[in-house]
């Protein structure tokens, strides 16, 4: 099933780029490639294909507020999240997106500190915010990743 709106199309689940699952993968400025093209070229087939993991994270969370800066084995769930991404081949680079709401400072803070890089947006507009990231990057594709998925593979 695919969700397009101009040039843009949403895939749902595809597994030629990690077996594990990611669960999104936006064409940002492609064309439709249809999914049977996709089974037999592979993601980083594209022309100019660098692949970039955009890691959803947001300290708002209605369950367990904070939960992608909660420790886990000595580290935060976050960078565990990025430990993970960096060791994948299909990944050419890893950015965080949180909002711009005050709420998400800490997670400005931690990405700052870690060296890892960072976009911000409006809390409200994920969609908007990916997009966003994915320009401001000039990726071909990207993919969404959780923040609180510690064991992403």
């Amino acid at each position: 099933k695919s969700l397009a709106f101009n040039k843009i199309v949403f895939e749902g689940r595809h597994n030629d780029l990690w077996n594990s699952g990611i669960d999104a993968v936006l064409f940002a400025e492609q064309e439709f490639l249809p999914r049977e093209d996709l089974a037999t070229t592979g993601f980083c087939g594209l022309p100019g294909a660098g692949v970039l993991a955009i890691v959803q994270a947001r300290m708002s969370s209605r369950r367990l507020p904070g939960k992608v800066l909660h420790p886990l084995a000595g580290k935060p769930l976050l960078q565990w999240v990025y430990i993970r991404l960096a060791q994948a081949t299909s990944v050419s680079r890893i950015v965080v997106s949180t909002s711009d709401a005050a709420s998400d400072e800490p997670i400005a803070e931690f990405c700052r500190a870690q060296g890892i890089s960072l976009h911000r947006g409006d809390l409200e507009d994920v969609a908007g915010r990916f997009l966003a990231c994915a320009h401001q990057e000039g990726a071909d594709l990207f993919v969404r990743v959780s923040g609180d998925s510690p064991l992403i593979d």
